[in-house]
């Protein structure tokens, strides 16, 4: 699930974003060790396996990245309004990958 988030957040905003956002999750999580750099190194997946033991840690993990990408978007539009004409789309986005990646885990593909 957390896989799949990260993915698509790389698609739609780029790698080094993306990764942010899950270093971002994982220390709300776990008390803000990871440096916010947007390497997905040792310490990055180390700290995304130790919260996701199950399928309820990977949700738990994807539902926070997304939490933090719909406030990049929001964040994004309050300092540059020419964006948003985008951002009923890209909260669809997301809203439609949250209800996915619990479908997943409600059928156990997680």
């Amino acid at each position: 699930l957390v896989a799949l988030v990260l993915y698509d957040g790389a698609v739609n905003m780029g790698p080094l974003r993306a990764a942010r956002q899950l270093q971002s999750a994982c220390n709300a999580f776990a008390g803000g060790a990871l440096r916010l750099d947007g390497e997905i190194g040792r310490k990055t997946l180390d700290r995304a396996r130790e919260l996701c033991p199950d399928g309820n840690g990977q949700l738990a993990l994807a539902l926070a990245c997304l939490t933090r990408r719909d406030e990049f978007y929001r964040a994004l539009v309050d300092s540059q309004n020419k964006y948003a004409v985008f951002l009923h789309g890209w909260l669809n986005r997301t809203s439609a990958l949250r209800r996915y990646v619990r479908e997943l885990l409600e059928r156990g593909e997680a």
